[in-house]
């Protein structure tokens, strides 16, 4: 399996019977498809290794709305606490319909959009805002071959989506358009299939009751079991 950029470079020559002394393997090259690939394949999806707790924030009462964490992409905040209370998240638009019908509701919300999050300020809580979200995955330095991936140690896998995309781009750059289409789909093979199997161990999991619970705004139910590109599992 393929664990280290060393490695993924090595599997790129290999592929293409070449050396870092021609023309279109030097090291910098390398060292750009390799990235270019890892920020597809890392952003692909929101992988459950890419994701971070940050507690650096305290809720203040009559505050709504937060700046996201630096190191947050953005709209990746799936899970949020105040103190030891958990917040149920809604859409924006759902979020603020809700805040416009009960302007003085003390419900435990939240929502997010862009680099902002916001918290109902009514809400009957206090402590720290722990937030769970998808953190920004930094570049490979190309001096380190031992530098290693998200998908190092856990889904290694994962690197050899990251080698086929990088294929995707030498192809190209040979002006050989179909066998660039061919790496980039075996690239998006490999990240379906270990999405598959994450979704897969996740359904197997118990839990009482949901923390992903929706307010139906119009008819006032918690729709706990309703589909949304926002859930994550």
């Amino acid at each position: 399996m393929l664990n280290t950029l060393g490695e993924m470079k090595n599997a790129i020559l290999v592929k293409n019977q070449a050396s870092t002394t021609m023309t279109f393997f030097t090291d910098d090259i390398l060292n750009d498809y390799i990235n270019e690939a890892y920020m597809f394949a890392a952003s692909y999806k929101k992988w459950p290794f890419t994701e971070q707790l940050d507690k650096n924030v305290a809720y203040v009462a009559g505050t709504e709305v937060y700046d996201y964490p630096s190191n947050f992409k953005s709209d990746s905040i799936r899970f949020l606490q105040v103190g030891t209370q958990s917040f149920r998240k809604l859409n924006f638009t759902d979020y603020q319909k809700h805040r416009e019908a009960r302007s003085d509701g003390d419900d435990l919300i939240f929502t997010d959009i862009g680099r902002q999050y916001f918290i109902n300020p009514k809400a009957d809580a206090s402590g720290t805002v722990s937030a769970w979200g998808q953190y920004r995955v930094a570049q490979l330095d190309g001096s380190v071959p031992a530098g290693t991936t998200v998908f190092s140690g856990s889904e290694e896998y994962g690197n050899s989506a990251i080698v086929e995309e990088a294929m995707s781009f030498v192809k190209l750059r040979e002006k050989k358009p179909d066998e660039a289409n061919f790496h980039h789909k075996r690239s998006v093979e490999i990240l379906e299939r270990i999405w598959s199997l994450l979704q897969d161990e996740q359904f197997t999991y118990h839990s009482k009751g949901s923390m992903f619970e929706w307010i139906d705004i119009l008819n006032g139910q918690n729709k706990g079991d309703l589909p949304s590109e926002d859930r994550f599992y």
